[in-house]
């Protein structure tokens, strides 16, 4: 019988099998669901420690950090103009009554599509695609800080933004004579 080099797994009362790990900052960590069989316990902790090896690990603490709560941490970076953090934390706000509450990490696309269709409602074609836009640049962040794994800005329908129909006014022609 080899022993387990990482993590630990152990048999609940209910028949489920936990798994826990030590992260980064060496703190265990313990898997967001419980397990069937052993086997899949064993299994998930062979995945995480393959995703630590090669630098693809996403502590899913991080993403637990609420929406409403993130768009704040990136309107701080630096080099971004006040007028340009005005109007960012303007268009991301229109999505906090759908969004704010939910952690990063479970927010799906279907989420974001149901967000902009809302928006879509009430607002002009092309300020539904500003707004989306801030949107999706908050989980581009949220990916680059590791938060998430994967952003859920993918794949969204947005409204057709037609461009304004010009009317040409006749110009007189040169005189001919």
């Amino acid at each position: 019988m080899t022993r387990r080099q990482f993590g630990r797994v152990r048999k609940l009362p209910s028949g489920k099998w936990p798994a826990r790990y030590p992260v980064v900052d060496g703190q265990l960590t313990t898997a967001p669901e419980t397990f069937a069989t052993k086997t899949d316990a064993s299994t998930y902790l062979a995945m995480i420690e393959a995703d630590l090896v090669r630098g693809h690990y996403i502590d899913p603490r991080v993403g637990n950090i609420s929406f409403a709560d993130w768009p704040e941490q990136w309107l701080q970076r630096t080099g971004k103009r006040r007028s340009s953090i005005a109007r960012d934390r303007q268009a991301v706000h229109v999505f906090m009554e759908v969004l704010g509450p939910r952690p990063l990490a479970t927010i799906t696309p279907m989420h974001i599509q149901g967000a902009v269709d809302s928006r879509a409602r009430v607002a002009a074609p092309s300020t539904v695609a500003r707004d989306y836009s801030a949107l999706r640049a908050v989980f581009n962040a949220a990916v680059d800080a590791d938060a998430i794994g994967r952003s859920p800005c993918r794949r969204i329908a947005l409204p057709k933004v037609r461009p304004p129909t010009r009317v040409s006014v006749g110009r007189p022609g040169p005189a001919v004579g």
